[in-house]
Formats: C-alpha cells, sequence, structure tokens
C-alpha cells in the first residue's frame, strides 16, 4: 500500500509542468486590473481582483506542491531547483498575504507595489522553472547574434576544446568525455538526466538512458549516441535541441570514429587505427582550429540500380544517360 502511494505521489508531480501556468496566468490578470484600479481609480474591479487573487493563491499553492513532487524524482541541478522552489513557496504565500490585504482594504499603495513584487518574482522563479528544464543559458543561447554583443554575454563566446598531444591522449578520456562534457552534459549529466541518461562516466554511458543502451561498440550507425547527431535540422530527436549550442562535424566524426573502433575507455589514440582524415581531426584538436564548415549527413541508403531495359528504352527515344559517378549517391 505505501508502495502505491508513493507511486501515486510520484505521479502527481508530472502534472507540475501543467498546473504552474495557472496561477501565472490568474495573477497576472489580476495585477493588470490592479493597475486599472490604481491609476484609473477603478473601485470596481476590487471584487475581481479579489476573486481571482484567491483563486490565484490556492493555483500557486497546488502548483508548489505538485513541484515538490516532481522534485523528489531527481535529475535536477541543485541549487536551480532550490532557487525555483523556495521562489515559488514565496510566490504562493505572498498571494496569500495580497489577497488578504485586499480583502481587508489596507493601503492602496503598499498592496500594489508588493503585488508588482510578486509579478517579479514569478517571472524569476518562471527563468530558473525555465533552467531546469532546458538548462542553463537556455534563454540567452537562442538570442540573436546582434542583441548577444549588444549586451556583450558570456554565452556567445565559443569554447574550444583543446587537447595537447592528442595521440597520447586516452581516446575516452582525453577526446571523447570532454566532447561529451562541452555538447550534451547540461541534459545528460550529473545534476540531470533526461530520458535517464546521463553521460558523465563510462558506467552510465554503457548503461544508457530510459530507451536502452546508447551505445555499440563497433556500430556507430547502430549507437544512438551518433545517430542523433546526425539527424536533420529541426528533427525533434536530434541532439543537441534546437537552441542549444550545437556540436561539430568534426566532434561528430571524431564519435563515429571512436564507436567504429570499439568505443574502447582505456586505449591511447595512438593505439587506435586512424584514417588519414581522422588523424588530420586530431591534430587541429591541438591548436583549437576551428572546423571547416561543412555539411555532415546521415548515411544514405543506396541508390538503386537503373534496370537496364529501362535504359535502353530511354536511349531508343533519344535520351542521353551518362553515368557521373559510380558507387555514390
Amino acid at each position: 500500500m505505501m508502495v502505491f502511494f508513493d507511486e501515486l505521489l510520484g505521479f502527481s508531480g508530472r502534472f507540475h509542468p501543467l498546473l504552474v501556468h495557472l496561477p501565472i496566468g490568474i495573477l497576472l490578470l489580476a495585477f493588470v486590473m490592479a493597475i486599472i484600479a490604481q491609476f484609473k481609480g477603478g473601485a470596481m474591479y476590487l471584487p475581481a481582483i479579489k476573486l481571482s487573487l484567491f483563486l490565484g493563491t490556492i493555483a500557486a499553492i497546488v502548483a508548489a506542491l505538485s513541484g515538490y513532487l516532481l522534485s523528489r524524482n531527481g535529475g535536477y541541478e541543485e541549487d536551480v531547483l532550490s532557487y525555483h522552489k523556495w521562489l515559488g513557496i514565496v510566490v504562493a504565500l505572498s498571494s496569500l498575504l495580497l489577497w488578504f490585504l485586499y480583502r481587508k482594504e489596507s493601503s492602496a499603495a503598499f498592496r500594489f507595489w508588493l503585488f508588482f513584487l510578486v509579478v517579479i518574482m514569478i517571472g524569476v522563479t518562471g527563468h530558473y522553472g525555465g533552467t531546469l528544464t532546458h538548462g542553463k543559458g537556455y534563454f540567452v543561447e537562442a538570442m540573436p547574434v546582434a542583441l548577444k554583443k549588444l549586451f556583450k554575454t558570456e554565452e556567445d563566446k565559443e569554447e574550444v576544446l583543446i587537447v595537447q598531444n592528442a595521440q597520447e591522449a586516452e581516446a575516452y578520456n582525453g577526446i571523447i568525455q570532454p566532447i561529451l562534457k562541452q555538447r550534451c552534459q547540461s541534459c545528460h549529466g550529473q545534476k540531470k538526466q533526461e530520458g535517464g541518461l546521463a553521460l558523465d562516466t563510462k558506467e552510465n554511458l554503457l548503461k544508457g538512458g530510459e530507451n536502452g543502451t546508447v551505445l555499440h561498440a563497433n556500430d556507430s550507425k547502430k549507437s544512438e549516441l551518433y545517430a542523433r547527431l546526425v539527424l536533420p535540422e529541426g528533427h525533434k530527436k536530434r541532439m543537441p535541441p534546437k537552441g542549444r549550442t550545437p556540436i561539430t562535424p568534426d566532434q561528430i566524426r571524431l564519435i563515429a570514429w571512436w564507436i567504429d573502433q570499439g568505443a574502447n575507455f582505456d586505449k591511447k589514440v595512438r593505439e587506435i587505427p586512424q584514417t588519414e582524415e581522422i588523424a588530420h581531426l586530431l591534430k587541429k584538436l591541438e591548436t583549437g582550429e576551428k572546423d571547416t564548415p561543412s555539411v555532415l549527413y546521415a548515411d544514405l541508403p543506396a541508390a538503386p540500380a537503373l534496370p537496364k531495359d529501362k535504359i535502353d528504352a530511354w536511349q531508343a527515344k533519344g535520351i542521353k544517360i551518362i553515368q557521373v559517378a559510380k558507387d555514390n549517391n
């Protein structure tokens, strides 16, 4: 019985993303009416403000409780979660205080500016909620480049991965893990594991996530770790998702190379077979040289051969057919 009750509480927490929008909408509506009442003397709005505050307070308390239940599932960055949780509680209690002040018809100026402060807290609380869901920097990452430069945000500075003497580095610890840490672990790391997947350790990488393993040694095509990286832009399963700093084509090629060569966690780079292209990419890591702009496509299916009778028929009609490439799409 206790197990069922605990599971029920965990399930109830899943409603938090839905419930959290109710107090936001109700309280903001009440604030708009409070602005009108404050500056245009709209006393007729007071009953509606009181009702909205009452409903908004109840919704805020329910949202805070569901948020707490959701947080028990884990997988969230503790400091951000703490800010979001306590700000949510403060918003709920402040809304209750506001309802009491409007009900007692206390100082109009005091309750208005308290209301203004509550609205600010709603915005900050929502920001931390977005950070929990989308990761730190989610807001700035999607900002137009011109605005990033205008506000001189740190996020517009591209991180450069430099590996001294790449051939002597361990392939996983020195090359692959730093790439995963740089591009993937804001959502799949120690503090947050979307889809139950963490990529911060060998053990977690081998364990996979809710949908099973993501790594198939010697076969990058079957490995979700690689396959998700080369999906078309805009695909809902493409990683990193839209709005996050994309992984570079060179980094994707290195991940595919590591997987196809056995996904070894102990060997040094020089101990693993390398094509000329891979050796060049590894050399670039030593200087931090940027990728050459290119498009990386997922493996395309082989083009079917044209039936000879059709070719002959087209040529008989005067259509000239010329082979421009062999074994190539």
